[in-house]
């Protein structure tokens, strides 16, 4: 697991979205508390995701971070 940060986000909203599922199959009667934990859960999840999610050609963090062009180039001005 290379980013912890963005699996446990996913993790957060994949959970969230578990009483809205329950409320939409019918399976239990939903308790308006827990569709509340579960919309912030999704939403605070999804946000996680957004900012915590980097591109395909990106690497490194933050200020470190170095596109693949640039990472060619480093290997070729050796």
């Amino acid at each position: 697991m290379k980013n912890w940060r963005t699996t446990l986000a996913s993790i957060v909203t994949a959970l969230g979205l578990v009483p809205t599922a329950i409320q939409q199959l019918e399976l239990e009667v939903v308790p308006n508390w827990l569709k509340i934990v579960g919309l912030a859960a999704t939403f605070f999840g999804t946000i996680g995701i957004g900012l915590l999610a980097k591109d395909k050609v990106v690497t490194g963090v933050g200020e470190n971070a170095e596109t693949k062009a640039e990472i060619e180039n480093k290997e070729h001005e050796r």
